[in-house]
């Protein structure tokens, strides 16, 4: 058979090469035979596919076999992935047999430490599942591409559940990732669950252990983050659920994904934390309503409560006990418009209006102090 090639359809020179050979026989609708294998000359790679049809029984083989720079390696560079050198040589076997209303399948993937299997049935007929389940176990490894920052782990641990048709399925996950790191950030610890059916998805995790270049008090890296969230796939718009607890932040969000829009609540409980990050004392909270829409032209309004009962120079005589902090800003081509940024404290009123673009700030601000003696003693 001829292979043709465009002007746009070049084949690159570091391609690996490969021999083909295949066959096929069907004796009748219920007798069939297809056989493909693949291998690459001067190496052991070989890539095989099996499939036996007779009286109604079905038989599916596949086998992928391959050494260290073959072509899965190929593929990776040609997406601007590196693959961990500790992988090495790599296999993937899968075997489905029975009838097509009950298909046994099952499959192994080796690649130097890294293992995975899943098993179970499926139902071809009706296209679903009655009962698949995945296992995982990916040793310390690193990552990079092109695109995304490099991020490496000492392990990760995945077991996964899936029954039922695409369009009604059940299932359960659980993930736990140990060792976690991506430039300065680093984790000790994360473990996540996620339950649900085609109408309604649970998720809930834990991230133990935070490590960042932010000078923060060792209780908040210490200190776990809780997370929980809901998704409804089959609701109007998408609709989802989020909360997030940590000794430094509390956040509460609602909204849609598919419309682009959400309301959240966040809170700030101790601002003593940030004293180091900031090099001043502070102590107080801070609450803040936001509401986000990014569709079409994306908009942010917040509004917002400081209340400071510790904080340097006169900025606590300034805002008194309690101060509100309002933003409401609109995107406008390139540029963001704010309409409104606003403080309001006991003796300090502020304001900036106007346009914030990549090369340009045109801004008008406005500031009331009504009793000056709030900033210094004697002053009137």
């Amino acid at each position: 058979r001829r292979l043709s090639c465009g002007p746009d359809q070049r084949i690159r020179a570091d391609a690996p090469v490969l021999a083909i050979k295949g066959s096929a026989i069907a004796g009748s609708d219920e007798n069939a035979r297809l056989s493909l294998v693949m291998t690459a000359p001067g190496r052991t790679d070989r890539y095989w596919l099996e499939a036996v049809l007779t009286d109604g029984r079905a038989w599916l083989g596949l086998g992928l076999h391959e050494g260290p720079g073959g072509l899965g390696a190929a593929a990776a560079r040609a997406a601007g992935a590196t693959l961990p050198p500790g992988l090495g040589a790599w296999s993937l076997d899968a075997v489905a047999e029975g009838p097509p209303r009950a298909l046994t399948v099952a499959a192994q993937l080796d690649a130097g430490p890294l293992h995975a299997w899943i098993d179970g049935s499926v139902d071809l007929v009706a296209r679903s599942s009655g009962g698949l389940r995945l296992a995982a176990e990916l040793p310390a490894m690193a990552l990079a591409a092109d695109a995304l920052p490099a991020v490496a782990w000492r392990g990760i641990r995945i077991t996964a559940n899936l029954s039922g048709a695409p369009k009604a399925p059940r299932g359960s996950a659980w993930v736990e990732a140990d060792g976690l790191v991506s430039g300065e950030l680093s984790v000790s610890r994360i473990n996540a669950t996620a339950v649900g059916d085609g109408t309604r998805v649970q998720l809930a995790g834990e991230i133990i252990g935070l490590g960042s270049p932010l000078a923060l008090p060792e209780s908040a890296t210490e200190a776990p983050v809780r997370l929980w969230g809901e998704i409804e796939p089959t609701g109007p718009g998408l609709p989802f659920r989020l909360a997030l607890r940590h000794l430094l932040l509390e956040v509460a969000a609602a909204g849609t994904l598919a419309d682009r829009a959400a309301h959240a609540t966040l809170g700030l409980p101790d601002l003593g934390s940030f004293s180091a990050l900031v090099g001043a004392p502070l102590s107080g909270a801070a609450g803040i309503d936001l509401r986000v829409a990014a569709a079409d032209r994306a908009r942010v309004d917040a509004v917002g409560e400081l209340r400071l009962t510790r904080a340097p120079g006169p900025i606590r005589q300034l805002l008194g006990p309690l101060a509100g902090v309002v933003l409401s800003a609109q995107r406008d081509g390139d540029a963001w418009r704010i309409d409104s940024a606003r403080v309001d404290g006991r003796h300090l009123t502020a304001g900036i209006q106007g346009r914030v673009a990549p090369q340009r700030l045109d801004l008008g601000w406005d500031l009331e102090l009504p009793d000056l003696s709030a900033l210094a003693e004697g002053w009137s």
